[in-house]
């Protein structure tokens, strides 16, 4: 069941990849809750296949509640899928704030997928500037920002302009399983059948990978 994913849902299983031990056994997998009877949680998948997921005590869920470019700060640990362009300059695709219990989740500047230009960078914030027609100005005003993030052996400065889609990510709990809501799962493979350990859910209309 691995899929071929979109690039904000490899951003997604990019996330709940570093924030769980890597196992050769992986599942992602999205759709919409049909129940949650006990710990058995019973997913239609985007094919329409129905899927049954085991619902561990310690399986982490968290919701996408949107947000903007103004609500990032300096010391935000935050994930940027970016596009370079051909002045060299990496121009955001979308931002993710993280939660403090998940800082340093895929620290660091990775490639993503086939095309080299395509990249994610996970790191703390240690800048924020304003920026006009591209070039940073240092105007209050402006709703474009650069932002230099840091992680251990580097950092990279990458625009965010106002139409960025920005999401922050909170933790919730099981009691945001209900039917009809969107849901995006990185589960193990295990004898038994599927195991959650990161469950991604929709708030507000920012809808899941």
């Amino acid at each position: 069941m691995r899929l071929k994913l979109p690039f904000a849902g490899a951003f997604a299983l990019l996330v709940a990849m570093a924030a769980f031990p890597q196992n050769p056994s992986a599942v992602h997998l999205s759709g919409v809750v049909v129940s949650l009877h006990g710990s058995t949680l019973v997913v239609k998948s985007n094919d329409g296949k129905s899927v049954s997921v085991a619902l561990p005590t310690d399986a982490r869920i968290t919701e996408n509640v949107k947000s903007s470019v103004a609500a990032i700060k300096g010391g935000d640990f935050v994930g940027s899928a970016a596009v370079q362009s051909r002045n060299g300059i990496l121009r955001a695709q979308e931002v993710h704030i993280f939660p403090a219990s998940m800082r340093g989740a895929g620290e660091g500047h990775h490639s993503m997928g086939p095309n080299p230009n395509r990249t994610m960078t996970n790191g703390n914030v240690t800048a924020v500037h304003s920026m006009t027609s591209g070039i940073v100005r240092g105007v209050s005003g402006s709703k474009d920002r650069v932002l230099t993030i840091a992680y251990k052996g580097g950092e990279q400065r990458i625009e965010v302009d106002s139409s960025t889609p920005v999401t922050r990510i909170v933790l919730g709990s099981k009691g945001l399983l209900k039917p009809g809501v969107p849901v995006s799962i990185f589960a193990t493979k295990t004898a038994a059948g599927l195991s959650a350990q990161f469950i991604s859910v929709e708030k507000g209309g920012m809808r899941p990978q």
